[in-house]
């Protein structure tokens, strides 16, 4: 049988995984496994003080595309894993919490902030709620738009900065 998905693996041994449908649905993703997309990027040492927090993969790829960094917790369910993470191993980045365009989005945000203040995760942030324009989420923008996009993410990072 003939799927028209592009499978994209982001764990080493490649047992997480996404499937992107490469056709217009309202269900574009199908993941397997559930671990951070790019989680070591929290605690690289590297030019930049900050990182993205994206809802899924493919938003955080979207970044990593135009050159910044960016984590991806695999779905508003996942956030957990990054606390998870963040409890285990402080980081010293600003994170940068960009989430989808809609009220899963939204929600994931302010959950992910409580969840910070609740296990006493001693780290910066920024809540983004602008950077995807009129997309649902930053690999629409990206597709749509890039310079749009890329303009939109250095204005995020200018506000940080």
């Amino acid at each position: 049988m003939k799927k028209n998905v592009v499978t994209i693996p982001y764990h080493p041994g490649g047992s997480n995984y996404i499937h992107r449908a490469l056709w217009n649905c309202d269900n574009k993703y199908c993941k397997h496994g559930a671990e951070l997309f790019n989680v070591d990027t929290l605690y690289e040492e590297n030019n930049k003080p900050y990182v993205f927090v994206t809802e899924g993969q493919m938003d955080a790829l979207s970044l990593e595309e135009i050159d910044y960094p960016a984590v991806g917790i695999s779905g508003v369910n996942d956030i957990d894993k990054l606390i998870g993470a963040l409890h285990d191993r402080n980081t010293d980045k600003i994170l940068i919490i960009a989430m989808d365009n809609d009220k899963a989005g939204r929600r994931a945000a302010g959950r992910l902030i409580c969840e910070l203040a609740e296990k006493e995760i001693e780290c910066d942030f920024v809540l983004s709620t602008l950077l995807n324009g009129k997309y649902k989420d930053m690999n629409e923008f990206l597709v749509a738009d890039r310079g749009g996009f890329q303009k939109s993410v250095e204005e995020v990072v200018g506000y940080v900065m």
